[in-house]
């Protein structure tokens, strides 16, 4: 005769189902939490590292990945208070030992801690070197470039290089410090050239030209001031390239038969940083006497 398998009643597999989810929740839940949270410290505090290594903001490409251990956390804690709230309702839920991976928690907060504080310092040290550079730089004499066929002038540190006019005008001359990313292009446009009569009507024109090649040009300022008794418009903005944002400053010079522009551009903190020898490039723009 065929043996017939036993039979399980609805109350004994409801109690190995209630057992099963007792030792499911049994595990070392919040220790798991805190070694996710460890990750997470050690993850934030890598990042600025490793920009600083590279020369690049990473944080946008890896700050999907922190995503991961932070939703593990929050799944773990949740776990957590489950087995907790479990327990007050009388559940046979056993306790499991947390020591182990709270130990392994402990090494991991205490490792983030150490990279978010070296992290801290890397601003500091890097404005401390800029500051040192721009004072070797103050002590050297400038050096004075001309442009425009000699008949106009401009000085730079002498840390700038010149370099080839990446729009090969004739009468140009593009001047960069590689070491800060730094960048100055000066030109000069014949007045009887174009039919602009003012500096206003200049800027305008500058600032469209800007607009159908850079994106998002933003934060425009023109202002028109008297310099050493010729007329100057300064117009600042920002703008993107290749998700950069750039900060131009655009001086235009009148004089009797030529317009003089120059463009001076960083991206903003580096413009910000080096502000003074910008300006200084900036005001030496010249006739040549």
């Amino acid at each position: 005769m065929e043996e017939k398998p036993e039979e399980t009643s609805p109350i004994a597999a409801q109690l190995v189902g209630r057992s099963t989810i007792d030792q499911w929740l049994g595990k070392p839940w919040w220790g798991f939490a805190c070694v996710c949270f460890g990750v997470i410290g050690c993850f934030t505090g890598a990042v600025p590292l490793l920009s600083a290594v590279i020369g690049k903001d990473i944080s946008d490409s890896l700050g999907a990945i922190a995503v991961f251990p932070m939703l593990a956390m929050l799944v773990c804690a949740a776990l957590g208070v489950c087995a907790f709230v479990a327990r007050l309702f009388g559940r046979a839920v056993p306790k499991s030992k947390q020591k182990r991976w709270l130990a392994v928690a402990g090494l991991l907060i205490a490792c983030g801690i150490g990279l978010q504080t070296l992290a801290l310092l890397i601003p500091a040290t890097q404005a401390a070197h800029q500051a040192a550079a721009n004072a070797a730089n103050e002590n050297q004499p400038w050096n004075e470039h001309s442009f425009g066929d000699g008949e106009f002038t401009l000085s730079t540190p002498a840390s700038w290089q010149l370099a080839d006019d990446p729009l090969n005008v004739s009468g140009s001359i593009y001047l960069l410090d590689q070491a800060n990313d730094l960048h100055a292009f000066a030109t000069v446009i014949p007045r009887t050239d174009t039919t602009v009569s003012t500096l206003d009507e200049l800027a305008k024109l500058t600032i469209d030209s800007y607009k159908e090649r850079l994106q998002d040009v933003r934060e425009i300022e023109t202002v028109v001031v008297q310099q050493d008794g010729v007329p100057v418009a300064d117009t600042t903005f920002v703008a993107t390239i290749e998700a950069t944002n750039l900060f131009y400053h655009v001086r235009h010079l009148e004089f009797d038969n030529h317009w003089v522009e120059l463009q001076v551009w960083a991206v903003p903190s580096r413009f910000d940083a080096n502000g003074d020898v910008l300006r200084g490039i900036i005001n030496s723009v010249a006739a040549r006497n």
